[in-house]
């Protein structure tokens, strides 16, 4: 079993750090901060942290990531490996390409139909280059069409993480 990692957070490094187990500890009490569940659109874990004379409510997966994955690239969204938002741990996530569905939406408001070609080079030219590399080493672009989850057309993260061994992604 891997160990716990400690690092300073990403957003607050001098008061709060964040565990690759995804705990948060108090850096000067080293007291650890309890997590709850943040009920919304997705429900998903939560941490309160203080600063600025308050308490504010910041999700637990995004701390975690953005402290060991470091922030989010563009056109990417972040993806749980198992697809259970409640496990927060660092070796369950990652961030995975995204277009919003309003893209292609807002296309054909302008009566601008889309094939699924054109849908398939509209999500290439957003996505990163480290991304275009690893959908061109294992051949996952030919299948972007055919694919549609929650709404949004592109390459779900499953279908993904099971192409692309850890080590590349």
């Amino acid at each position: 079993m891997p160990t716990e990692t400690w690092r300073p957070s990403a957003k607050f490094p001098d008061r709060y750090e964040i565990s690759s187990w995804s705990r948060v500890r108090n850096i000067q009490t080293k007291k650890y901060l309890k997590t709850f569940l943040a009920t919304g659109k997705k429900a998903h874990l939560a941490v309160a942290l203080t600063w600025a004379g308050g308490a504010h409510n910041l999700s637990l997966s995004k701390l975690v990531a953005e402290t060991f994955l470091g922030p989010p690239p563009k056109g990417t969204r972040l993806a749980f490996k198992d697809g259970d938002r409640q496990n927060c741990r660092k070796v369950n996530l990652y961030y995975e390409p995204y277009i919003p569905h309003e893209s292609a939406e807002s296309l054909r408001e302008k009566g601008q139909a889309m094939s699924p070609h054109e849908i398939t080079q509209a999500i290439w030219k957003e996505l990163i280059p480290e991304t275009q590399e690893l959908l061109k080493k294992y051949d996952l672009l030919a299948i972007a069409p055919r694919v549609h989850t929650h709404g949004e057309f592109g390459i779900s993260s499953r279908y993904l993480a099971e192409k692309v061994p850890q080590n590349d992604g």
